[in-house]
């Protein structure tokens, strides 16, 4: 068999022998003329080269593109039930460490270390947030501080707003000191209430706050960290900072913030001020964001982690029933320990091996870390609205006269709280949050980590692989 075609010199015939192929011969040798070639096949194109593939590979047509390293993994955080959780026990002990307001019991008898589910508010909510704008700047390479602050503001104030409304009615018909109610209701809705508290308080509390709102000093704490916080990410903690220099960062202000503190109390300051400012207490948000950093970089420790749960919360229970927040062991270092115990509760959680984690994933826990946001709103003005009416107080001698058993008061709160709370997350949350999807352009129906914030993740790990509640993924 005889094959024609080009070659460097010149056309050649191939000859291809039944057995084999046996060589190549020019066409004079065979004594023929060689072929007529046209002349459009013997032109000569520049030589093509493939283009770019997915990784690094080429197509023909474009020249190849330079090869780029692959950047770090990233990672993103999907809707952890655990986390509801956590959340529903935290919002059940402040609920419960508040019943005093309605039972004859010493205020620290009923959750003397109620401290400990505040604080576990805080560690969430700065490992949350921190991780959602890492997560924004891995994907864009900026944060967007309107549309931060935007989904901020549809999470947290039509529930808030609509408390207050309710509260000012209550007020006015109470009879309550309209100035006072005025300005609270301007605390709470400037979230400054923890200065005005810290600067009108004591001890005994501040007569400066209406009854019902002292509670929201903890939502204006937790939204001045929202304020600040996209900017210090932006400017400073990024997700091209080296982790090293993140840690280093993150720990000394711990540190500073921990030692001032310290000094704060030792000075014989009243420890009621100490416990609510934010330059005494913002650490308690730094072991989450600390945690977001590592666990977002995939750095995290793989051993000993359940281990490490374990004794967390074997530290948290403790404290839950031995640390008042009257006496020296939060301000000298009591508090700092209760935080990193929160944030390795969190990263066993994450790890998804630790048995616990069925526990925290419990669906009645989950559903009431659900509402949790408007629980806490509901459950002190309803409590302090039923002790006005139900109960009489000598406040010299702090002697109670009750016109309504506490076996009726108690569940009676907790009912109409629980009321409220259904109301304001079907008629006010869902809706807002729903909104808030459609203008950032997701589907209705799906969830993510800062729709459930309100205070509120080597390579696969067990969670991952049963719930794919968190993925890993590429940096663009």
């Amino acid at each position: 068999m005889v094959f024609c075609g080009l070659n460097q010199g010149g056309p050649r015939l191939r000859v291809r022998h039944p057995y084999g192929r046996i060589g190549a011969l020019p066409p004079a040798a065979l004594g023929r003329r060689p072929p007529r070639v046209p002349q459009t096949e013997t032109r000569l194109s520049a030589p093509t080269l493939p283009e770019p593939g997915p990784a690094g590979e080429t197509v023909a047509g474009e020249p190849p593109a330079p090869v780029v390293p692959a950047r770090p993994a990233s990672r993103r955080l999907g809707h952890v039930e655990a986390f509801e959780g956590m959340r529903g026990i935290a919002v059940g002990i402040v609920v419960i460490a508040h019943l005093n307001i309605l039972v004859p019991v010493p205020e620290y008898l009923v959750v003397p270390g109620g401290v400990v589910s505040l604080n576990s508010f805080f560690v969430l909510s700065g490992f949350l947030i921190t991780t959602l704008l890492l997560k924004e700047h891995a994907s864009n390479g900026r944060i967007s501080a309107p549309a931060f602050y935007r989904r901020r503001a549809l999470r947290l104030f039509p529930a808030l707003l609509a408390m207050l409304a309710a509260h000012t009615v209550y007020a006015a018909v109470a009879g309550l000191d309209a100035v006072i109610q005025i300005k609270s209701v301007l605390a709470a809705a400037f979230y400054f209430m923890n200065w005005r508290l810290a600067l009108t308080g004591n001890d005994l509390g501040s007569t400066q706050v209406t009854e019902g709102l002292q509670h929201i000093w903890s939502l204006s704490f937790e939204e001045q960290f929202y304020l600040v916080w996209p900017w210090v990410t932006m400017l400073g903690l990024t997700y091209a900072r080296r982790l090293r220099t993140v840690v280093i960062a993150i720990v000394a202000v711990m540190i500073i913030v921990s030692l001032h503190r310290a000094n704060q109390y030792a000075s014989g300051a009243s420890w009621y001020p100490i416990f609510i400012r934010t330059d005494t207490r913002f650490d308690s948000f730094l072991p989450g964001v600390l945690l977001a950093h590592i666990w977002f970089r995939g750095r995290e420790p793989k051993k000993f982690v359940p281990l490490a749960g374990w004794i967390a919360l074997a530290i948290l229970v403790v404290c839950l029933f031995t640390a008042r927040i009257d006496e020296p062991f939060l301000y000298y270092g009591g508090m700092t320990l209760i935080d990193v115990s929160c944030a390795v509760l969190i990263l066993a959680i994450l790890d998804g091996r630790w048995r616990a984690n069925r526990f925290f994933e419990l669906k009645m826990l989950v559903r009431l870390g659900t509402v949790s946001y408007a629980l806490y709103l509901w459950h002190l003005p309803v409590m302090f609205a039923l002790r006005r009416w139900t109960i009489d107080i000598n406040l010299l001698t702090g002697e109670r006269e009750y016109s309504v058993s506490p076996w009726i008061t108690v569940p009676a709160s907790l009912a109409i709280s629980l009321a409220f709370t259904l109301a304001s997350w079907y008629l006010l949350e869902k809706p807002a949050m729903a909104w808030k999807r459609r203008i950032e352009g997701r589907p209705v129906d799906s969830l993510a980590p800062d729709d459930r914030s309100g205070a509120v993740p080597s390579g696969a790990t067990a969670t991952e692989a049963r719930t794919s509640a968190f993925s890993a993924r590429s940096r663009p």
